[in-house]
């Protein structure tokens, strides 16, 4: 059986995360020459630990870090050296796991996240250069993000809007 893989790729950098026999792994490849640049060691303590959702932007790796309760983290690391640009951002105190998806739209300084929490849906947006949340919209919903008929969200020119079951909700960048 296949393991279950996830790429990432911009510019110079190619991020794998895989699992390695029983362990999650974050390898970060050179895309020019495909020299690995590092990768999770689970025998190091502070060795780069695997991003769920993620994405690239000018050398550093963006993406949700899993939580062993109900939330989630948002990381980022430095691409050649697979350093912590910021402290994880802990977003917790939800009513089960929730579904979270890191949105690969620009939002100018910032990163834009999808979350479903049964039928709470919500989007947050933090700062890519410390990690801070900078704000939150939420409405309520039924379906997945997308699905015809169900929430919805999409971020353009700076703005952000979420539409619930009965709700537009929108958040503009200042």
């Amino acid at each position: 059986k296949l393991p279950p893989m996830r790429l990432e790729l911009n510019g110079d950098y190619l991020a794998v995360v895989k699992q390695d026999y029983d362990a999650k792994t974050i390898y970060m490849l050179s895309s020019r020459t495909g020299d690995g640049l590092w990768k999770t060691d689970p025998k190091v303590p502070g060795s780069p630990q695997p991003i769920d959702s993620m994405f690239i932007r000018d050398g550093k790796l963006y993406g949700i870090k899993l939580h062993a309760g109900q939330g989630f983290y948002f990381a980022g690391m430095d691409c050649p050296t697979g350093k912590d640009l910021f402290r994880p951002n802990e977003q917790a105190g939800y009513g089960g796991k929730p579904e979270v998806r890191l949105r690969h739209e620009d939002y100018g300084p910032a990163a834009v996240v999808e979350i479903k929490d049964r039928q709470d849906f919500e989007m947050k947006v933090f700062d890519v250069a410390g990690g801070k949340l900078l704000h939150t919209v939420k409405a309520k919903g039924v379906g997945a993000f997308g699905e015809h008929g169900c929430a919805a969200a999409t971020v353009q020119n700076g703005q952000l809007a979420l539409l619930g079951k009965n709700e537009l909700k929108t958040a503009v960048k200042k």
